[in-house]
Parts: structure tokens; C-alpha cells; sequence
């Protein structure tokens, strides 16, 4: 009796440690839903490494998903699929197989699982950067195609104001054939606000131009090409991004936001400009979508400059909710977010060009009800 515990014994540590060589999670409930063995791809997967589990209560992550996958295994024999999690900001996915099997009479259930999050996330990210890719030529399609109407109207406005100008010689001698006053015609343009909506169109049409700019520099083939450029300017741009953005407009009220700039601006820089804008913008576009709607104050980003030593310094700072440190520690990882739709993602974009294009350094300080501040800095 003794040596068949033995062997028993024997048999179970053997058996222990083939599961935890094995490279998928596996999780062995009985009828009751104990849990008979579980093995370290399972706990490392489910965020049990340094817990004790005994039964299907106390792998709390992920019970309501494995009540679930039992139940079907109860009905059908087995069950296969992809199932996602979301913790903290992250989304987890894992392919899932079980089934039920019986054993001296006693009825048990395998659940196997591997952890794909990296695969899935690599693949939307791909999908992603493919439809970028597709927006950034329809965008470079799109501004060449609006630019032609833009030069006319701009051109014929301006052609518009030349012919009623009383001091331009041909109009004058235009004019008296005609039997016309060029100087009454002009008080009459102004009393009617007829100037004002000529200088109106001008300006509009300027801005429309403007916008079709930004719009070519951001749809060509990004340039890793160093050049100096006013940083005055560099941060203007980046704030017409973020105020043109239809989107942040639409979906996050952006437009409501009060943007303050102060500090040494007016220098120039040597960086990679379209890249450096889009880094402020991202970070900008992130305190927007982050931003407590339900609260009284006034929506606030603080963009300030300072130089100290050859370093240029850049603290971008929000009056939103903040973030907690689980999430602090994670912003600039690549694939996090905690938003649908890759909202949230756009600080590891940044990172990714202050730190490796500039060589600079990017933090984030954050509380939670006293905004979140983030600090660039890169050599000069």
C-alpha cells in the first residue's frame, strides 16, 4: 500500500513537471470547478505567478471568461476560440481550447491557453500603419487637387481688388469712359462691407492654403533630413494641427481648449521639423482626448520653453483628471492604450521620435486630479 502512494506520488510530480514544461498555459478543473493542477504559463498569463489557487474563485482575472468556456465544454465536449481581456489600460488576448475528459469515474476539464496579446496587437498595429499609409496618399492626392481651386479663388480676389483700385491708371481710364467715379464706387464698396467680405474671402482662402500645406508636408514620405527651424513656429504648427483636427473637434471639443505659450520661443533649432511637430501635437492631442468632460474648469494645456546648457527643454502641461501609476509606467510602451481605436498611442510615437530621432529624453509627472505634465528634452 504504501509503495503503490509512492508510486502514486511519483507519478503526480512527474506529471507536474511535464505541464510546466509544456509552452501553453494548462488549467485542470474537476467537476466542482477546483482546480486540480495549473501549470506557470498558465498563472504567468492569468497574473497568478505568486498566488496559491485552488479553485475556480481565485483566478479572479479571468473567471468569468473560464465559467464560460466550461460551460460550453459541458454542453458541446470541447471548446476553441480567442478571447480578450482588458486590465489597466492593456488588452490581453488568448486562444483558448478545451475539453472534458473522465477518469476512475470522475469527470474533469483541460483548459489550454496561449497569450497571442503581441501577435494580435502586431497585426492591428500593421493594419493600422497600412491604413495610414492609404490616408497618406489620398492625403498627398487631395492637396495636390486643392490647391489649383485655392491659387484661383485667392487669384481672382486679388485680381478682384486690383480692378477697383481709383489709383490704378488703366482703371481710371476704364472708368471715365464708362461714366464711373472710382472713388464714390469705393466709398460705396466700404459702406456696403463689400471690402470686408473681399478681405474675408482672402483671408479664408489663405487659411485654406495654409491648411493644404500641412497637409503635403505630413502625406509625403516622412524625412529623417536635420534642419534649423524657429521653434516659435515649430510650436504655432503644432497647435493649427491640433485646432484643424476635425476629429478632436468633433468627438473631444478641442477647440474649447485655452493653449498658453510662454518661455523662450523665439530661437532657432536644429531638429527634424514635420517629426518634432507631430511629437508635440501627439502629446497635445492626448491631454484633449483625455480631458474630463464633466468638469467645471476650463479646459488648459501650458506649452512651456526654456534653454539651459545646449538643452532645450519643453513642458507640455494639462489641467485634466491625471493618471494613477500603473498606468504612468506604461504610456510610452509600445501597442498601450486605453482607449479603442489606437486613442492614447500617440506618446509612444512621441517617445519614439525624441528619443531615437533627437536623442533626447521624455518623462511624464501625473496625479491623479492635478493633470498631467510632460517633459521633452533634447540637445541643441
Amino acid at each position: 500500500m504504501r509503495e503503490k502512494n509512492e508510486n502514486e506520488k511519483q507519478r503526480m510530480m512527474m506529471f507536474d513537471r511535464l505541464i510546466n514544461f509544456m509552452p501553453v498555459g494548462i488549467i485542470v478543473f474537476d467537476s466542482l470547478l477546483n482546480v486540480i493542477n495549473i501549470n506557470i504559463q498558465a498563472k504567468e498569463a492569468l497574473f497568478l505567478k505568486e498566488r496559491t489557487i485552488n479553485n475556480i474563485n481565485d483566478i479572479d482575472f479571468f473567471k468569468e471568461e473560464l465559467e464560460k468556456i466550461i460551460k460550453t465544454i459541458k454542453r458541446d465536449s470541447f471548446y476553441n476560440g480567442t478571447i480578450s481581456k482588458n486590465t489597466e489600460g492593456d488588452n490581453y488576448y488568448f486562444d483558448i481550447s478545451g475539453y472534458k475528459v473522465k477518469m476512475n469515474g470522475k469527470q474533469f476539464f483541460i483548459v489550454k491557453l496561449r497569450d497571442v496579446s503581441e501577435n494580435i496587437r502586431l497585426n492591428n498595429l500593421i493594419i493600422h500603419d497600412e491604413k495610414l499609409s492609404s490616408l497618406s496618399s489620398v492625403g498627398a492626392g487631395m492637396a495636390h487637387e486643392l490647391n489649383n481651386p485655392i491659387a484661383g479663388v485667392l487669384q481672382s480676389v486679388q485680381n478682384v481688388k486690383n480692378r477697383l483700385d481709383p489709383y490704378n491708371e488703366k482703371n481710371s481710364e476704364v472708368a471715365n469712359d464708362l461714366g464711373i467715379d472710382l472713388k464714390k464706387l469705393e466709398k460705396y464698396l466700404e459702406k456696403r462691407g463689400i471690402s470686408e467680405f473681399l478681405n474675408n474671402i482672402e483671408k479664408a482662402g489663405g487659411k485654406a492654403a495654409d491648411i493644404v500645406e500641412y497637409l503635403k508636408e505630413f502625406a509625403i514620405e516622412e524625412s529623417d533630413e536635420f534642419s534649423e527651424f524657429k521653434l516659435s513656429e515649430l510650436i504655432e504648427r503644432s497647435i493649427n494641427i491640433l485646432k484643424t483636427d476635425y476629429r478632436l473637434k468633433k468627438d473631444y471639443k478641442s477647440n474649447e481648449f485655452e493653449i498658453i505659450v510662454k518661455g523662450e520661443n523665439d530661437l532657432f533649432i536644429n531638429c527634424i521639423p514635420v517629426q518634432l511637430e507631430l511629437a508635440i501635437y501627439n502629446v497635445m492631442k492626448n491631454s484633449v482626448q483625455f480631458y474630463d468632460k464633466t468638469a467645471e474648469k476650463k479646459p488648459e494645456i501650458v506649452i512651456e520653453t526654456s534653454v539651459r546648457e545646449k538643452e532645450l527643454t519643453i513642458k507640455i502641461k494639462d489641467n485634466g483628471p491625471g493618471i494613477d501609476e500603473n498606468v504612468k509606467k506604461k504610456v510610452f510602451n509600445p501597442f498601450f492604450t486605453t482607449r479603442a481605436n489606437f486613442k492614447g498611442v500617440g506618446l509612444t510615437s512621441s517617445y519614439f521620435v525624441v528619443t531615437e530621432k533627437h536623442n533626447g529624453n521624455i518623462k511624464i509627472n501625473s496625479d491623479i486630479g492635478k493633470g498631467t505634465e510632460i517633459i521633452i528634452t533634447i540637445p541643441i
